[in-house]
């Protein structure tokens, strides 16, 4: 799904993922709102004005799904897909926990590409802009992921950090108290890189 879709493919899209959870009017507005987008940022910044206008309109939240498959497939994908991955899923130019690295190979070691600020409040951020494109670049542009194993991301949830962050702008505390310090990461490219030089040497 593309910011350049047809209406009916954007339309098609939205319903295969939230038909079952999402108003079709909803959907409908949705569509409209980004159908004409020229830039992957303008048409989430016409997915986020068409939702604050909704919930404006309702006086109640409305389910901001069909925002967090904007984000991924109009924001993240096109990010991460000239890079290399394993799985073909995970990218190596992100921060991956050892665990996660060091188990990549193993089908039965599952990988969490997890949100550094959980999407939750990226996407309340998003909606407090009413549509402000530059202040939504902004926001987009600040998204940070890490790579780490399904067992890691139910310690942070044990930790009470699954959907909360801290106010002090430290977003990495989250993994600290989880027992994940950000400092044991790795690049995994950096890392091959590195053995390349080594090996050439």
């Amino acid at each position: 799904m593309e910011p350049y879709a047809s209406s009916g493919a954007m339309h098609e899209a939205f319903m295969e993922n939230h038909g079952g959870g999402v108003p079709v009017a909803v959907i409908d507005a949705l569509v409209a709102a980004a159908g004409d987008a020229g830039t992957r940022a303008r048409a989430i910044a016409q997915v986020v004005e068409t939702i604050a206008m909704i919930e404006q309109s309702l006086g109640r939240q409305v389910s901001r799904k069909p925002l967090r498959e904007a984000i991924w497939f109009w924001w993240n994908v096109p990010r991460f897909d000239k890079v290399p991955k394993v799985r073909s899923k995970y990218p190596l130019t992100l921060k991956w926990s050892p665990a996660a690295w060091y188990g990549h190979s193993d089908p039965t070691v599952s990988l969490v590409i997890e949100h550094v600020v959980p999407l939750g409040i990226v996407i309340q951020r998003l909606i407090d802009t009413s549509g402000d494109e530059v202040r939504i670049r902004s926001i987009l542009n600040d998204i940070e992921f890490v790579v780490i194993t399904r067992a890691e991301d139910a310690q942070i949830t044990q930790a009470g950090w699954r959907t909360t962050a801290p106010t002090d702008g430290d977003r990495y505390q989250r993994y600290r108290e989880a027992d994940l310090p950000l400092e044991k990461f790795v690049v995994p490219c950096e890392l091959m890189a590195q053995a390349e030089g080594e090996a050439l040497a």
